[in-house]
């Protein structure tokens, strides 16, 4: 059986775009927008779960074109049923937001669907 969950953070960040000025390439501040970063998680009751995530600009996922994706990245159940956004950023070499939103992810699941997540 499968199983799923989705995160959303939204952070407003400084843009800055490059532009041609009198010849030279310059930096030029943009205002803040918010910055999306979509945390999908599919995960079945075999040994693994599966974490695939994008990063958009400016808009809500669905709204806009993803400006960035991961290839999807495999974490042992044993791994993933710890909610632990720390153990993600040092074992997998994943961003802050990014492991926050899995250990996010990974509470929504073990709500829904308890024991199944269980570590092995």
């Amino acid at each position: 059986m499968r199983i799923e969950a989705s995160v959303v953070s939204a952070r407003e960040e400084e843009l800055v775009e490059e532009v041609e000025v009198g010849g030279r390439r310059v930096l030029r501040r943009l205002p803040p927008q918010k910055a999306y970063t979509t945390c999908n998680v599919y995960a079945d009751e075999r040994e693994e779960a599966v974490l695939i995530f994008a990063v958009c600009r400016p808009g809500p996922p669905g709204t806009t074109k993803w400006a960035r994706r991961r290839p999807p990245l495999v974490i042992p159940h044993r791994d993933f049923a710890t909610c632990d956004a720390k153990l993600y950023r040092e074992k997998y070499k994943l961003g802050e937001t990014i492991s926050g939103l899995l250990a996010e992810a990974c509470r929504k699941l073990r709500e829904k669907y308890g024991a199944r997540l269980a570590p092995l």
